[in-house]
């Protein structure tokens, strides 16, 4: 089961070489949504392929364990966007969607050192000239116009769905999580969530042609899967009052809204936060932060919070390093492994890739900053996981 896990999630992103999808079309997607599935059952089919199936696990991180704060560091050189999110994805048990517009292929040189999942999405988006923001436990990487819109228009949903359901028989908030065939159409898929939930939808003529490759959702709403699904096109919905239909429409153009965000826990600077977003109304609570004011401003104060949490470093940080050498990086990476009483895990990497020799001068310096300097340039990095020092792509 395990190996036929792994080849289904890694054929995610092989490209369909047809005429009707070259150019433009060639790399219009990306769903880097990786995480193995099991014991699926079909939902719903057109002819004999599936559009809609539904899974029973997940393996996808989520709700408290996203929020994570703990430290990862990496390089990346000359690195292509879709293939490394989707290897980080992989790696992280972390739902990724990229926007059907976002060039793939965008190369990306990035160095980060100890920073959590979130800044270091949000660092990945700002070295792409795209933008970032979680929909429930995905994170959505696109243009910065539909980024700023994208949240604003899920809390909105959130807001109607609560107002039609004494009179809905749509579970609108309910998480389920689905995966669809290997190719499907944008409005077939739109068309089997639609059905499968129990509701039409009007204005798919808006949307053009389109095709998905292999989609695959933690488990998420309907109103999250249906936005997802449209945000690629600027759009979103309205639920209609007698919540048996929705409308597909543009992202509303609003001088002012309202984002709540969650946290972990209160800001420790709140005051000072609250002072760099003069034009927002911000209210701080335990666990969750309620701004409103320009939209663009709400994007910003968004990335804001994210930068507010203290990554969580190993036991091993404790050590500093001083080093002048000239060895392979393996033997570097088990010489900080023993130093710091780890053991070392190579996974399914090959020793022999970790063979070229470097050079080192470094002085009083961290695991962290020891190890990124000692992967500078390779497509690994490294983490600290409980007593392991774990080497990853």
């Amino acid at each position: 089961m395990t190996a036929l896990i792994k080849t289904s999630t890694m054929q995610m992103f092989k490209w369909v070489n047809t005429p009707e999808i070259n150019g433009y079309l060639g790399w219009l997607t990306g769903l880097i949504l990786i995480i193995g599935f099991a014991c699926p059952s079909l939902v719903l089919a057109q002819g004999d392929l599936p559009v809609l199936i539904e899974t029973k696990q997940a393996k996808y991180l989520t709700g408290k364990k996203l929020q994570n704060p703990k430290a990862l560091s990496f390089w990346w050189k000359d690195a292509q966007l879709r293939d490394r999110l989707m290897a980080f994805s992989d790696a992280e048990n972390i739902a990724v969607m990229l926007d059907r517009r976002v060039d793939p292929s965008t190369i990306v040189n990035l160095g980060i050192e100890n920073k959590t999942v979130e800044q270091i999405f949000w660092r990945v988006g700002s070295a792409a000239k795209i933008g970032v923001c979680r929909i429930e436990d995905c994170y959505y990487f696109g243009p910065v116009d539909t980024i700023v819109e994208l949240p604003i228009a899920m809390e909105t949903l959130s807001r109607q769905a609560k107002k039609v359901k004494s009179r809905s028989k749509v579970k609108w908030t309910v998480k389920r999580q689905v995966r669809t065939g290997t190719v499907v159409a944008t409005k077939s898929l739109i068309e089997a969530i639609a059905t499968k939930h129990g509701f039409t939808v009007n204005g798919l003529e808006k949307l053009p042609h389109d095709l998905w490759y292999s989609v695959s959702l933690p488990p998420t709403s309907v109103l999250a899967q249906m936005q997802l699904m449209l945000a690629g096109f600027n759009k979103t919905f309205e639920i209609a009052p007698d919540a048996k239909s929705i409308t597909i429409i543009d992202f509303p153009q609003t001088e002012s809204a309202r984002r709540t965000f969650i946290v972990a826990k209160k800001p420790a600077n709140s005051k000072d936060l609250a002072k760099q977003f003069p034009d927002l109304k911000i209210s701080f609570r335990s666990t969750a932060v309620t701004a409103k004011g320009p939209p663009q401003q709400l994007a910003k104060f968004a990335a804001a919070l994210v930068e507010q949490v203290v990554p969580k470093t190993g036991k091993a940080e404790l050590h500093r390093f001083t080093l002048n050498t000239e060895a392979d990086r393996l033997t570097i990476l088990r010489t900080i492994a023993d130093t710091a009483k780890l053991e070392l895990v190579l996974g399914e990497i090959p020793p022999a890739e970790l063979s070229d020799r470097i050079k080192l001068n470094v002085t009083k310096v961290t695991q962290g900053e020891l190890i990124f300097e000692t992967l500078k340039g390779t497509r690994f990095r490294a983490v600290v996981e409980k007593d392991k020092l774990v080497v990853k792509q």
